[in-house]
């Protein structure tokens, strides 16, 4: 259809037009004022005891020490599947979640295989307001806690071996991410008048075409 039949069958269906633009025109401002998240990041540092040989706890990092942070991580998470990321630095956000939570062992293989560096637990909480965030995440960091005291007790670690842990930052930092709506907009925009343009469309072509067969039928 050329540009000029397109142009006569919107004016002959001036009201799919309106109808299709006013549509178009509510999914627009809805998109832009979509609310952004919060979101927040805490690691979880899993320390050695500190000993003559080893006084800075930092220095020391093990295979069991990075274990304990791997069994703390399934307890915390109920063994809930975590998906492997391309990189470790991933944020939930960067996934597209915009409310939920994870606690991840960081992986440095990557998607394809296993590599784990660092006794190091990434906290994330993603929700609609701030102080949910906060006390999403003050939760999650006592329950690490709680799972790593109840482990060591289990295992009958003495309480001068066992392993403590340290956060950082101290005071879980909330950042607000906006949502893209310039973005979300422009793609509502364009789909809605594609969508009024083959409404109108069909709806020509379904009206124009009744009055032809009515008289062929009386014919």
């Amino acid at each position: 259809m050329t540009v000029m039949g397109v142009l006569l069958a919107a004016r002959r269906r001036w009201w799919a037009v309106v109808i299709g633009l006013l549509l178009t025109a509510l999914a627009c401002v809805t998109v832009g004022r979509a609310p952004g998240s919060y979101w927040t990041q805490v690691d979880v540092v899993f320390l050695a005891p500190a000993s003559v040989r080893y006084p800075n706890t930092l220095e020391v990092t093990s295979q069991s020490i990075i274990a304990t942070a791997g069994i703390v991580s399934h307890r915390v998470d109920d063994g809930a599947a975590v998906t492997q990321l391309a990189s470790s630095g991933t944020s939930l956000v960067g996934l597209g979640v915009r409310e939920g939570q994870a606690v991840r062992l960081p992986n440095s293989g990557g998607q394809w295989a296993e590599n784990f560096e660092r006794p190091v637990l990434d906290v994330q909480v993603v929700g609609p307001t701030a102080a949910e965030v906060q006390q999403r995440a003050a939760v999650l960091l006592e329950r690490i806690e709680q799972a790593l005291a109840d482990l060591q007790e289990e295992a009958g670690v003495e309480a001068a071996s066992r392993i403590v842990i340290d956060q950082a930052p101290r005071v879980p930092v909330v950042q607000h991410i906006g949502a893209r709506s310039t973005r979300a907009t422009a793609v509502s925009l364009g789909l809605g008048l594609l969508l009024t343009l083959a409404a109108v469309l069909t709806a020509d072509k379904r009206l124009g075409a009744r009055p032809r067969a009515d008289l062929t039928e009386a014919s």
